[in-house]
């Protein structure tokens, strides 16, 4: 005796819609979609599968007496599998179905619904390579910037402190800055930003005398009484020369110092 399941199926008033799928009992092997608004893979007891389409008039034969039905097509309806579920379904278990199936001569819906197989699990495998290519590149790239002399690649172990105590105050008088007063820090920054520029930049400020900084304040400008400057150990490099520097050098200079924008001017000092 046939079930109401198996007579109702997915029919558009059928009471068992929201399962996610149904056997359906065909002693002939004979399903019908005349009155089934949606799609459905149908596979049945000896392994054959059919994609059946919604609404069709001729009924789909199979060769077994019990069809699971699938509703394919639309991962957001109810009780439905979208696609790559079903593939997942059908080839999860592909060498048990297999094992199952008769030899019988192809019709053209097994053509069909062959071909729609073979094109996802193709589909599946062209992701699964490009997953793979992916993670080369990343770990290609991670090898490459940890290198030793990529300056930028691990900026943070290859830093050097100049020698000195940054923090004392004690100021060193060279030439080489022009007239400016240079701390052991000021002279760090200001020779990186010249290897780097391939020249030695004219930067606004790198020391700054506490009556010019006093100045400053007054007139409400951003210094303070604990400024750098005050040791010449801050560096206030012009825009132009900053944008001379490559995307790779400025990440080089906000790691491993503070740089800030104000005043039209770049200041670059010590974390």
């Amino acid at each position: 005796m046939i079930d109401l399941q198996s007579i109702m199926g997915y029919a558009h008033n059928s009471p068992f819609n929201d399962s996610p799928y149904l056997d359906i009992k065909t002693p002939e092997g004979l399903i019908t979609m005349e009155n089934t608004p949606i799609d459905l893979m149908g596979i049945d007891n000896l392994g054959n599968v059919k994609k059946m389409k919604a609404g069709r008039k001729a009924p789909y034969k199979f060769s077994g007496d019990t069809v699971r039905e699938i509703p394919v097509g639309n991962p957001f309806q109810k009780g439905g599998l979208s696609t790559q579920q079903l593939f997942n379904f059908i080839f999860d278990d592909e060498d048990e179905v297999k094992s199952n199936q008769q030899a019988t001569a192809p019709t053209v819906d097994d053509i069909d619904n062959q071909n729609e197989m073979e094109a996802l699990k193709a589909e599946r495998y062209a992701l699964q390579n490009q997953q793979e290519e992916m993670m080369a590149m990343n770990e290609a790239l991670a090898e490459f910037t940890s290198k030793k002399g990529n300056p930028y690649g691990s900026v943070q172990k290859e830093m050097q402190a100049p020698t000195g105590n940054p923090y004392t105050g004690q100021i060193v008088s060279t030439g080489k800055f022009g007239n400016q007063n240079v701390g052991v820090w000021g002279k760090k920054i200001y020779g990186d930003l010249a290897t780097h520029l391939g020249y030695a930049p004219a930067v606004n400020s790198i020391y700054r005398s506490k009556a010019q900084n006093d100045a400053l304040i007054a007139a409400g400008k951003p210094a303070s009484k604990t400024s750098y400057h005050l040791t010449g150990n801050a560096v206030d490099l012009k825009p132009a020369d900053w944008h001379k520097l490559s995307n790779e050098q400025q990440q080089y200079y906000r790691q491993n110092y503070d740089v800030i924008y104000h005043d039209n001017h770049y200041h670059i000092e010590p974390k």
